[in-house]
């Protein structure tokens, strides 16, 4: 690979960054959605049922309002994992492409195929 091809790689790198900063904003909206249907309305809606009940309602709404707002949370934590794992790969994925690129120089075609090679996988993974 010549100056050419290094200087296209930069380029590719920072479609990859774009792309990769559009995918976190797509997993950002259903994780909002996600977060407010699992688990805010469902607590909100508890504790507005535990204000306006009437002793033995409000027995009620304890027992089984704390079940399901445990498992709401619970719920919650899961979906709230799964969006910092996949937001912290795409980050880590575009840091690594870009370190591995300032460690080469433009005229080192071995580590320029190497860091073609991660982009290429790395666009593969994309979802």
């Amino acid at each position: 690979m010549s100056y050419p091809d290094y200087d296209s790689l930069v380029e590719a790198i920072s479609l990859y960054k774009s792309a990769a900063d559009d995918n976190l904003s797509d997993l950002r909206r259903p994780f909002y959605l996600d977060l407010a249907v699992i688990v805010i309305i469902p607590i909100a809606l508890a504790i507005v049922a535990f204000i306006w009940s009437n002793i033995a309602g409000l027995l009620t709404t304890l027992g089984i309002g704390g079940i399901n707002a445990g498992d709401r949370l619970r719920r919650g934590q899961i979906t709230l994992k799964t969006y910092w794992s996949d937001r912290s790969k795409l980050k880590k994925s575009v840091r690594r492409l870009e370190f591995e690129l300032l460690l080469c120089t433009p005229t080192t075609k071995a580590r320029l195929q190497r860091v073609e090679n991660l982009l290429r996988d790395y666009f593969d993974a994309l979802p």
